[in-house]
């Protein structure tokens, strides 16, 4: 999920202090990922626990369009789309390594990725926010009524900003939510958008996608489903891995 640094947790997880893996067995078709912590797998473990950070930003998300996203990442690779946002969002792809899911009744190593990831950017304004989104190749999309219908925006650099409403579920990208009001507001008044929305959700291109899951390897060297969570920083406009918590195994 998208913030501004200053809405990190301190609460962090101490990083060397083993925490469940999320290894699930679902049923099949689309999942609301916010049903997960009903789940238990064959031994009688919750699938996902319901603290997970990622859940809580999801949670304030219709139902439709948190199931459309989330189930966009159970489709093989993600498409490219108009405009200089690149399409093919930051997760929602072609997931590289171990334990990659068919979507019939197993979480995609996109979907896992989704819930581990937190990306945490350092803006100054409004302005510099649009500007370090649209140089990762970011979209964002906004609400739109109240029947789960979203305005993608895919050029960052057009002002005032131009949007049509898509199928989130057709996106097929990772993406991150940000609600802090202040940050909404700044991105809004940047982009000259004429209505404040609650929250808008921010899409990543592929090949950023596949970029993170290689700094994730490279930090300590672990397979995917040997980490619980990773977070990102975005520095001098380029993410950089700051925190990874391993899986208990």
């Amino acid at each position: 999920m998208t913030q501004p640094k200053e809405a990190v947790d301190d609460k962090q997880p101490n990083p060397k202090q083993p925490v469940p893996s999320l290894l699930p067995d679902l049923p099949t078709g689309p999942v609301d990922p916010i049903r997960l912590p009903d789940y238990k797998d064959d031994s009688g473990n919750r699938v996902i626990d319901s603290g997970n950070a990622a859940l809580a930003q999801l949670a304030k998300v219709s139902e439709k369009a948190r199931t459309a996203m989330f189930s966009g990442l159970a489709a093989g690779q993600g498409n490219s789309g108009p405009g200089s946002g690149g399409g093919t969002g930051t997760g929602q792809g072609t997931g590289q390594g171990p334990g990659v899911g068919d979507g019939k009744g197993k979480l995609t190593q996109r979907q896992k990725r989704l819930l581990r990831w937190t990306m945490v950017f350092n803006t100054r304004d409004g302005n510099d926010y649009a500007r370090q989104l649209a140089l990762l190749g970011a979209f964002i999309a906004v609400p739109e009524g109240d029947d789960g219908q979203y305005r993608l925006f895919r050029d960052l650099h057009q002002r005032p900003a131009q949007g049509q409403i898509e199928d989130l579920s057709t996106i097929k990208s990772i993406y991150w939510i940000d609600d802090r009001p202040e940050s909404v507001a700044g991105l809004v008044r940047a982009l000259g958008l004429r209505t404040m929305p609650p929250h808008f959700v921010a899409f990543f291109p592929q090949k950023l996608e596949e970029d993170l899951a290689q700094m994730e390897h490279d930090y300590r060297g672990l397979k995917e489903d040997e980490i619980h969570s990773t977070r990102f920083e975005i520095i001098n406009n380029r993410p950089r891995v700051t925190e990874q918590v391993p899986a208990r195994r």
